[in-house]
């Protein structure tokens, strides 16, 4: 694995942990 792929990995695992969060605090505010 070079650095590239090892900083994309990191972006994505990145973007859907926010992703999951803000889905979260989505679903709190609704209840």
């Amino acid at each position: 694995m070079n650095f590239n792929e090892a900083t994309s990995k990191i972006e994505d695992w990145e973007t859907s942990g926010i992703s999951k969060i803000l889905d979260r605090s989505k679903m709190n505010r609704s209840k």
